[in-house]
C-alpha cells in the first residue's frame, strides 16, 4: 500500500506528466484522410488507408 502511494505521488510530482495531448499536424493531416476515404465509400475490398503518421 505505501509503495503504490509513493509512485502516485512520484508519478503526480513528475515533469512529464501530459494530461492533454495536442495532435500534431501529421496526425490532423492521417484523420483527415481517412474521412475523405471514408465520406467516398472506399471501404471496398482493397482499399489503402494514407500511412499512419509515426508515434512520438
Amino acid at each position: 500500500m505505501v509503495e503504490a502511494l509513493i509512485c502516485t505521488q512520484n508519478w503526480l510530482r513528475s515533469i512529464h506528466v501530459a494530461l492533454h495531448h495536442e495532435p500534431t499536424i501529421e496526425e490532423i493531416k492521417f484523420c483527415e484522410e481517412v474521412e475523405k476515404e471514408m465520406a467516398r465509400g472506399s471501404s471496398k475490398k482493397g482499399a489503402m488507408l494514407p500511412p499512419r503518421p509515426p508515434m512520438r
